[in-house]
């Protein structure tokens, strides 16, 4: 696991108790299957976590404190960083 991968982790999981702290359980569960899958070193984790934002209903149009929003917008980047970083070989 590279060093991107456990800082993205470290941000999900994060990410992960604040959305459960304040009831995004649907959320909260979607960060925990893509972290898990990331822990067992399979990249359809970022897939997964990708998925989330863009679109109607997306992670993106929670109403988040500025911290949550914060992780949000980290754990994006560097999911497209490390897809990119893969898709490129």
């Amino acid at each position: 696991m590279g060093p991107k991968t456990t800082e993205l982790l470290s941000i999900l999981e994060e990410l992960r108790v604040g959305l459960s702290a304040t009831g995004q359980d649907h959320w909260s569960q979607w960060i925990s299957e893509s972290a898990r899958r990331l822990k067992a070193s399979d990249f359809s984790g970022i897939e997964h976590l990708l998925r989330a934002y863009g679109g109607m209903g997306s992670i993106n149009d929670l109403m988040l404190s500025p911290d949550l929003a914060r992780l949000r917008t980290d754990a994006y980047d560097l999911a497209e960083d490390i897809r990119k970083q893969v898709s490129s070989g």
